[in-house]
């Protein structure tokens, strides 16, 4: 594993190492990668530090490579990007009868006329203006 790609140490170390980490990655073809920097007891101005290293260190190497790496991506797909959308069904446009109304969520939770007096002033005045909203709906 270590030698591998993974490597156990994943995305840690100092910025050179972390560009060579993703050179890898970047040449078996990913384009994208996910940093979970907030787990462990990492502090929030040390997960700041980190993300403004990385960007300031890291990240323009990658950046500078990604209107060529995005146009090849886009050349190499185009025959099966278009297979699939000739396959694709467009749906009818509907008319406006047939499109059902959503519920905004503050009217799908069953509150009593008595709960809704307890609430603050600002939800209150947000359910009332839901209901309101869904009145005026149903009668449109």
């Amino acid at each position: 594993m270590q030698d591998g790609l993974g490597g156990l140490r994943g995305a840690v170390g100092t910025p050179d190492q972390v560009r060579e980490f993703l050179l890898r990655y970047e040449e078996c073809g990913v384009d994208q990668v996910i940093f979970v920097s907030q787990s462990g007891n990492n502090r929030h101005e040390h997960i700041c530090e980190s993300l403004e290293l990385f960007a300031a260190e890291v990240m323009p190497e990658f950046h500078a490579r990604e209107a060529e790496r995005e146009a090849k991506k886009a050349k190499d797909l185009a025959s099966y990007i278009e297979a699939a959308m000739a396959r694709k069904h467009a749906m009818a446009p509907l008319k406006d009868h047939e499109i059902p109304v959503q519920e905004a969520y503050g009217t799908t939770v069953a509150l009593t006329d008595e709960d809704i007096k307890k609430l603050p002033e600002g939800n209150r005045r947000r359910v009332l203006t839901f209901r309101k909203i869904k009145e005026i709906a149903e009668r449109a």
